[in-house]
């Protein structure tokens, strides 16, 4: 029985209570339909066929084609040397990421082109979270475009050079 100072809780108070109640329900509710059930429940419209793993690598491996021509650039050749080496050994990847840890924390090395800098750290940072193959071979094809790329901004720089020594 409550005290005599105490008023007992009126019915507005309770509906308010039931009510916060109902609220925190709801919000459980959601949090669980979000959070918690995809990993448990599927939905049919969301199911996807992943093909076999080895038949898509197997697909991007043939596509894969180093570049040809000769690289004069130091960094450009490196770049091609750790490209060929994730081809040829996809799961050993502790040197490629020694490698681009190095070039990274050293931009001046890739010549002030911050499309290659972007590129490089792009491929450490995948290649330290990516397990699968597929990236490997992904990093591949992005390190050999950043060595072209590296190479004929380094020609166009030499070019510039040798036009501006010409003049003088």
């Amino acid at each position: 029985m409550p005290a005599s100072d105490e008023q007992p809780p009126g019915r507005l108070s309770r509906i308010l209570t039931v009510a916060r109640w109902a609220a925190v329900g709801v919000l459980l509710a959601l949090i669980t339909v979000r959070y918690i059930l995809p990993g448990f429940v599927t939905d049919p419209a969301v199911v996807s066929l992943k093909p076999e793993d080895g038949v898509v690598t197997d697909d991007i491996r043939d596509k894969l084609v180093p570049p040809t021509q000769t690289f004069a650039n130091p960094v450009a050749r490196q770049l091609v040397d750790v490209g060929n080496n994730l081809v040829a050994d996809p799961r050993d990847r502790q040197d490629a990421i020694r490698q681009l840890f190095t070039l990274s924390e050293n931009p001046d090395m890739l010549g002030d082109d911050m499309t290659t800098y972007l590129a490089v750290r792009s491929a450490y940072w995948q290649l330290r979270r990516d397990p699968e193959v597929r990236g490997s071979y992904e990093i591949a094809l992005m390190l050999w475009d950043a060595a072209e790329r590296l190479e004929s901004n380094s020609a166009i720089a030499s070019a510039t050079r040798d036009a501006e020594d010409s003049l003088d």
